[in-house]
């Protein structure tokens, strides 16, 4: 599953309004509907690690 459609689905789930979602992520706002919206980008380490931190939710590795 890409790495987008887990956030989009974390933050559906938790009910989480899209600027708390740049908040974790440490994204501006056109960055993250970029990366939600497009594709396009990947999320580093530290914003996967926050994340998980912040919902409490795991996410899963890119397969192949």
């Amino acid at each position: 599953m890409r790495i987008a459609r887990q956030v989009l689905q974390i933050q559906q789930e938790l009910n989480i309004p899209d600027y708390r979602m740049c908040d974790i992520l440490a994204m501006s706002q056109a960055e993250f509907h970029a990366f939600m919206h497009r594709g396009h980008g990947e999320l580093s380490v530290y914003q996967k690690i926050m994340l998980v931190a912040e919902t409490g939710r795991p996410i899963e590795g890119e397969k192949e």
